[in-house]
């Protein structure tokens, strides 16, 4: 009984403190209602006063994720150039990288591909994607016609047993 009150106490509290507008927009972007989020998110960041605060800074992370995934990539490279400028040592970087490289790769554009993947520490990167990054990575290397950087980067995940670890060989 003491467990469920403490439960209660803590879920009422996320949905009645000042950080409410950031779980409501975060809730959104999970369930990918990303133009709801991201007005949300916008909303939270408008009300809150503290620019170094994780909720505020996470809230700018998801802000322009939210934008990337509505397909507004000038608007969300713009965000997301700025949001690295004001917090060089922040902790998405290479998650941002990675992920506009993801972008570009679905929308063939080679060029911007190579560019953001670039970025890319794949040593900094989750096992599954440091596969995908691979793979990508080297495949676009491939429609470039830099089969020497398309094959050194295949290598790296051809070992592994994951989709792209196959489609790597």
């Amino acid at each position: 009984l003491s467990l469920a009150g403490t439960y209660f106490s803590q879920a009422t509290q996320k949905y009645t403190s000042e950080y409410e507008g950031f779980y409501r927009a975060e809730e959104l972007f999970l369930k990918q209602e990303f133009s709801s989020a991201k007005f949300e998110f916008e909303a939270f960041l408008n009300s809150c006063k503290n620019n170094n605060d994780p909720f505020f800074v996470k809230a700018r992370y998801y802000s322009g994720l939210s934008t990337l995934n509505l397909n507004h990539d000038d608007e969300a490279i713009r965000l997301f150039m700025q949001f690295n400028k004001d917090y060089p040592e922040n902790i998405y970087k290479n998650d941002i990288y990675f992920k506009l490289g993801n972008y570009y790769f679905s929308k063939q554009n080679k060029k911007d591909t190579k560019k953001w993947f670039e970025k890319v520490i794949a040593s900094d990167l989750n096992a599954s994607e440091k596969d995908e990054y691979y793979f990508k990575h080297g495949y676009n290397f491939h429609l470039l016609n830099e089969n020497t950087k398309a094959k050194t980067t295949f290598i790296n995940a051809k070992e592994n047993k994951t989709k792209f670890g196959y489609a790597s060989k």
